[in-house]
């Protein structure tokens, strides 16, 4: 934008950029069903000042209200519920990027993994590996008369752990790589968190640590705490910052 002289760059975000007293703020779309702030967790100083979510303040009704108003072809389009920029699912994704680079994914992109229970027992062959989430309940691959969650996921084993709705809740979480939109906290502090895009968020103390690791401990155990997504931590409307999950605790 800036190297054809733009100051600003407007995105079609649900989510608002707020002054506050410390600096700009991001807070959740006032159609908090559409909201996005969750993605955005990541935006420092300088790249609120020169953004802005225009769709914030109204919902999707009014967005494509607004859309027909301009004589927008895209008025009309439906939802999108998957990756926006991947065309098909995001599992086809996968498997075509795996089987593009065999040598980084180290198999096959068909290969079922192997499915064991927490205990270690063998409960059969099931979906490749990146089929699987932490969490996961349906599409298991593998039928055995109960209900199972995946507990964990190996790439390197082409493995899926699975165990019963106990097992799958945690007590907090370990992240690092966190980012703070204003400033960082000196101690312990009281948040919300989603673990997850679309997880209602639970009430929590996050204890930032050493070279932007933190620890987060739940009011109540949460299922699918899963390596990889983003732990984002919210005071109401606004989002403090977040973190990467590393492991659940």
């Amino acid at each position: 934008a800036r190297s054809i002289g733009m100051e600003r760059l407007a995105t079609g975000h649900y989510a608002r950029i707020l002054p506050g007293a410390d600096g700009y703020e991001l807070h959740t779309a006032v159609h908090t069903a559409k909201d996005q702030s969750y993605y955005l967790f990541e935006l420092d100083q300088e790249q609120l000042a020169a953004s802005s979510f225009p769709l914030g303040e109204l919902s999707k009704a009014q967005a494509r209200e607004e859309a027909r108003r301009a004589g927008l072809v895209v008025a009309e389009k439906g939802e999108s519920m998957e990756l926006c920029f991947v065309a098909g699912g995001v599992g086809e994704f996968v498997a075509a990027q795996a089987a593009e680079r065999p040598a980084e994914f180290g198999r096959p992109p068909t290969e079922g993994a192997r499915v064991v229970d927490s205990g270690g027992s063998e409960l059969g062959t099931g979906e490749p590996y990146y089929r699987y989430t932490v969490g996961q309940r349906r599409g298991l691959g593998v039928a055995t008369g109960r209900r199972l969650y995946v507990l964990d996921v190996s790439s390197r084993e082409n493995l899926g752990v699975v165990g019963d709705s106990d097992e799958v809740r945690s007590d907090g979480l370990a992240a690092g790589e966190c980012h703070w939109i204003g400033p960082a906290p000196d101690g312990p502090i009281e948040a919300t968190v989603k673990i997850r895009a679309r997880h209602t968020g639970v009430a929590c103390r996050v204890h930032p640590g050493p070279e932007r690791t933190l620890e987060v401990e739940f009011t109540e155990p949460q299922a699918g705490v899963a390596p990889g997504q983003a732990a984002v931590f919210y005071r109401g409307s606004r989002v403090l910052g977040g973190a990467w999950i590393e492991r659940a605790l």
